[in-house]
Formats: structure tokens, C-alpha cells, sequence
């Protein structure tokens, strides 16, 4: 078969763009000999090309849309720009390039595994969204960031993570097998458009990877694209499609197969053990600090003088949290919340208690528990004497938390 010489420039960029965006992110053995090369091309095309005079962090910070992230980008497209130049010269007769296509849709095919199932399983065990934390039951609305809104909003409902967790997983294994490529693409299409928008319009710093799976099953999509066109536009049968493998060679097939079953059974295992890790150490079931809890400061004694809760005054404390090991935050009266570290020890019932970083000023607190509900601390904060007498609040108290569902409701129940 005969293809256009259109069809031909644009398939040599498209394979060397998607070629070097695949192996340059998230594949974890290739990426890490690669990434080297371009920690060192990035900032010069940066600072040379862009004449950009700031320098680029490439320090990870959780964020999939850093500057150096998307002058990477600009840089695979400027590469793929000159192999596509240099690839159309001398290959100017070639007729096709069959056989270069199935390789490039097996890569996509297990690119886009690897990543449904990676934020399938993340899902589905409920380590990458959180049930709401203290902190954020007890945040202002209007002081939540968009991405915080949406973290919350997901968190909230394990049902609806292993819902939407099911729905990636399903894409993933769907594209297992060549034979359910298509639905695979489709449903992979189908939840990570959701996914996008979700990252594009709450702020979200997976804008880059998320709209390349979008793109991704696009391409699987377009390649039965007549078939589907035939099929749902025009209620039409559309005949039976071959579905070539990479080599005519059936040992190779044989081995292909093995291999492949080999590396997919370690994946899945190995994915779900990490995450089962990662939501024991970080998730809502890791173990809790010993004095877990937020506390509603009831009274507050600053030497030998009781302190009434006046919005205005900047030392008397308004809540205490302790949610995570070696971290506590302080709510003023009046004022920003301040974190800071927060070692107990529970053989002498003492607290170390001193800003983040902030060695030098370690202030000692002694406490003492009447009930599960009281807390009460005593010691020297800041040079001054301190005795306070705490409540605990139950996460359960939130009606976000306690409201549950309901099949029954007379009037909605909107707060």
C-alpha cells in the first residue's frame, strides 16, 4: 500500500515526537538513562534559544507541568522537527511504513497501560485520593485552592475512587490484547477526557501527561476510524479487520508472548504491592501520632492570667492539630495557623515543641489526659508560663463526614 508523502511526514514526526515523549516520562528503566541528557539540553536550550535568563529547577516537586516540563516538550518537537527533516531525505522513495506502525501502536498500547493501571490501582486502593483530612475539614471553603476543592471532592467517597479507579483499570487490560484494542482505546478515551478536564479546569499539575494519554487513544481510535465511522454513524456492518503482529516469525511470537505475560503478571503484582505500601505508610490507615486529634482549646492560662477567646488576641491559642508523626498546627486566636514540630514522649508524657527547622528554641510541654475527650498541657511556651485545657473534636462531628447516604430523602439535603 501506497501512502501520500503528506501521510509520510507527518507519521515520521509522529512517531519520533511520541517516541522520545514515551521513553522521556514514566518509563522508569529507559527514563532514568535519559533524563541525564536532559537535564543538561533543557536549561542550554532554555538559557541559549529561549533566552530565558532565570535558571530551571529540576528538583521534582510533585508537579507534572514545571517550566522544565514544558520547555521539554519544545525540545522534543524542535528533535522530532530536524529526524523528520533529515528522516524525509533520505527515505524520500519509501512506500510505507507498515511495519514501523505496528511497532509505534505497540508502544503507545503499553504506554497507556502503564499508566491506567498505575492511577487505576491508586484508585481502587484508595492511596491517591484521601478521605478529608483534619486540617481540611476545618479549612475555610474560600480559602481552598481549586486542586484542594477537587481532592477533597474525590477523597471523600472511597465507592466513587474504586468507580472511577475501575474504569482506568478496565481501559488498561482492555489494551492488553490486540483483539479489544479498540474498546480499550475508546473507554481509555472515555475516562481520561474526564481526567483531563478535571486537571485543566481544578488546576491540576497533570495537564501534559493527561492530555497525551487523551492523544494516545486518539491515534488507536483513528486507526479503526472507518470501521467505527461504518458501524455507529451510519448503522452500517463493517467487515472483519487483520490484525498484524510485529513479526511473521512464530518463534519470536511464541517468545513475545511469554515475555509479554511474564513482564504484565510482575507489573500488576508489583503495582499493587507499591501501592498497598505507599497507602500503609502516607494513607489514612498509616499509624496515627500518639496524641492524633484536633483539640478546641477551652482555657487558656498565660501567667496566672485566664485569657477570654477574643479574635483579636495573637497568643492565645484557638485550636491545636496533631495529624502526622513529628508535626503539629497552631491556630491563634487571630492570625495565620502555624506548623510546627511536635515530638511526644509517651513514657514521660512530654512534648518538644518548637517551630520547623527552629532547634534553638525548643519549648517543653508536660501533658496529661483525663479521658479520651480532655486534653490538658502544662509547661514554659515562649518564656512565658502556659496551663490549657483542650477538647477533642471527632472527625465524626463534621456533617461532611457523618451525613452518609441515604436512599430516602423528602426534601435535598444541600448545605
Amino acid at each position: 500500500m501506497y501512502w501520500s508523502q503528506s501521510t509520510k511526514i507527518t507519521f515520521r514526526f509522529f512517531f519520533c515526537y511520541i517516541t522520545l515523549f514515551t521513553i522521556s516520562n514514566q518509563f522508569v528503566l529507559i527514563t532514568g538513562l535519559i533524563d541525564p541528557i536532559w537535564q543538561k539540553i533543557v536549561p542550554w536550550f532554555s538559557t541559549n534559544i529561549l533566552g530565558r535568563a532565570s535558571e530551571i529547577s529540576l528538583a521534582p516537586s510533585g508537579s507534572g507541568d514545571t517550566t522544565y516540563n514544558w520547555i521539554s516538550l519544545l525540545c522534543y518537537i524542535v528533535t522530532s522537527l530536524l529526524v523528520t527533516l533529515i528522516w524525509s531525505i533520505i527515505h524520500r522513495h519509501r512506500s510505507n511504513y507498515n511495519r514501523l506502525l505496528i511497532y509505534l501502536t505497540i508502544l503507545i498500547r503499553y504506554y497507556l497501560i502503564l499508566q491506567m493501571v498505575s492511577y487505576g490501582f491508586a484508585k481502587v486502593f484508595y492511596s491517591q485520593f484521601q478521605p478529608e483530612r483534619l486540617s481540611r475539614l476545618i479549612q475555610p471553603y474560600g480559602d481552598s485552592s481549586p486542586m484542594g476543592l477537587l481532592w477533597t471532592f474525590m477523597g471523600h467517597s472511597q465507592g466513587y475512587n474504586i468507580f472511577a479507579g475501575g474504569g482506568e483499570l478496565l481501559g488498561g487490560l482492555l489494551l492488553l490484547f490486540r483483539r479489544t484494542r479498540t474498546l480499550g482505546a475508546l473507554v481509555t478515551f472515555a475516562v481520561m477526557v474526564n481526567v483531563m478536564m478535571l486537571n485543566y479546569f481544578y488546576d491540576v499539575p497533570v495537564k501534559i501527561l493527561s492530555t497525551h494519554i487523551v492523544l494516545m487513544a486518539l491515534f488507536l481510535i483513528s486507526l479503526d476510524f472507518k470501521r467505527l465511522y461504518k458501524l455507529f454513524i451510519l448503522n452500517q456492518p463493517t467487515a472483519s479487520k487483520s490484525l498484524p503482529d510485529f513479526t511473521d516469525n512464530p518463534n519470536l511470537i511464541k517468545v513475545k508472548n511469554m515475555l509479554k505475560w511474564v513482564l504484565v503478571i510482575g507489573y500488576l503484582g508489583y503495582g499493587a504491592y507499591t501501592t498497598l505500601e505507599v497507602k500503609k505508610e502516607w494513607g489514612h490507615t498509616a499509624p496515627k501520632p500518639p496524641l492524633h486529634g484536633l483539640y478546641d482549646v477551652e482555657t487558656f492560662i498565660q501567667n496566672g492570667d485566664t485569657l477570654p477567646p477574643l479574635l483579636t488576641d495573637r497568643d492565645r491559642w484557638r485550636r491545636l492539630m496533631v495529624e502526622r508523626n513529628d508535626y503539629g498546627i497552631v491556630y491563634p486566636m487571630e492570625g495565620q495557623k502555624k506548623w510546627k514540630t511536635f515530638k511526644t514522649d509517651t513514657a514521660n508524657n512530654i512534648i518538644q515543641f518548637y517551630g520547623i527547622g527552629d532547634t534553638l528554641n525548643i519549648d517543653t510541654l508536660y501533658y496529661s489526659k483525663s479521658d479520651s475527650s480532655y486534653l490538658k498541657l502544662n509547661g514554659i511556651l515562649q518564656g512565658d508560663t502556659m496551663e490549657m485545657i483542650l477538647k477533642k473534636k471527632r472527625r465524626e462531628d463534621f456533617l461532611l463526614v457523618n451525613r452518609g447516604f441515604h436512599w430516602v430523602n423528602e426534601y435535598p439535603f444541600n448545605r
